[in-house]
């Protein structure tokens, strides 16, 4: 949106129209994630400004978990007949390892673990 507003300072339609399609896909990327998330655009903008009750979404059956511990986590996969892992991140926090070790226990017990990744 910085570019269109450019644009029409210098009174470039070029720029005008570049700087519009960007802040379009932009905001549709945001909006995608933010459903993604369960989570509003709003109290994704403006995060912890809007207060500890503003996560988007009418919430659900996970509106009252506050914490979740590894024996709750291990219960929660155990009972699971389908795992999806998400790839985005992993190399970050440099998780791979870890990931591929509960990958091949998950599929031990008989459990279909699909991983999808972000960037393909």
């Amino acid at each position: 949106m910085a570019a269109a507003a450019a644009g029409f300072v210098v009174g470039s339609q070029l720029l005008i129209v570049a700087g519009a399609m960007v802040g379009a896909a932009g905001l549709i990327l945001t909006q995608v994630m933010c459903d993604g998330m369960n989570r509003s655009l709003p109290s994704v903008l403006f995060g912890g400004a809007l207060g500890a009750g503003s996560s988007g979404g009418d919430g659900g059956e996970y509106a009252s978990i506050s914490s979740y511990s590894a024996e709750e986590c291990a219960l929660t996969l155990e009972a699971a007949e389908r795992v999806v892992i998400p790839g985005y991140g992993l190399t970050v926090t440099q998780a791979q390892r870890t990931l591929g070790e509960l990958t091949r226990l998950l599929e031990a017990h008989g459990i279909q673990v699909d991983k999808v990744c972000a960037t393909s």
